[in-house]
């Protein structure tokens, strides 16, 4: 479990050349010129975003979504994608060079550390991820309420024309014939 102050240690290369993570504030995960910042967009959804990650003494930039399945843990990608578009979810590029080729074995070292950090930092960051899942309601809410305003506006605007159409009235403007 990731705790302030806590140290977890992942190996990213060889034994003996660890990358240690630790806790230094709610949201980020530090290590010496490592760094792991997770942001919970909702209830079901963690961005992350990695700097300097080293694998195989190569250093590495990495983004990832980690989407909460049926069980209840975080995985790269969504349940209902087929395993080959869950692979879009995992961003990596090498520092200095982000056109060059990911190595294999880098690419399956950073996604099998990646899916761990991720739920430890879930599990001990519930209440972050509680008010980024009330703050998407919220705005899921509010741009549907401003919508349904919108359109009453045009739908109370259209009827007033109809009503001037039925007394015979020739509308000033040419709204009616807009595809």
């Amino acid at each position: 479990m990731i705790v302030p102050g806590k140290m977890t240690i992942y190996y990213l290369t060889k034994p003996g050349l660890p990358l240690t993570l630790t806790l230094r504030r709610k949201r980020i995960m530090e290590t010496k010129n490592r760094i792991i910042e997770f942001k919970a967009t909702e209830g079901n959804h963690i961005y992350l975003e990695g700097d300097k990650i080293v694998a195989n003494g190569v250093t590495y930039y990495v983004t990832a979504h980690y989407f909460r399945w049926n069980d209840g843990k975080f995985y790269l990608g969504r349940e209902d994608q087929r395993p080959y578009e869950r692979g879009s979810s995992l961003y990596i590029s090498r520092q200095g060079n982000p056109m060059a080729k990911i190595s294999t074995s880098a690419r399956r070292k950073i996604a099998e550390m990646l899916p761990k950090a991720v739920n430890e930092w879930a599990e001990s960051n519930k209440d972050s991820i509680s008010q980024a899942e009330k703050k998407y309601l919220e705005y899921a809410i509010s741009t549907r309420e401003k919508a349904i305003s919108e359109m009453q506006s045009k739908i109370d605007e259209m009827t007033k024309e109809i009503r001037q159409l039925k007394n015979g009235w020739h509308l000033t403007t040419y709204s009616d014939f807009a595809t």
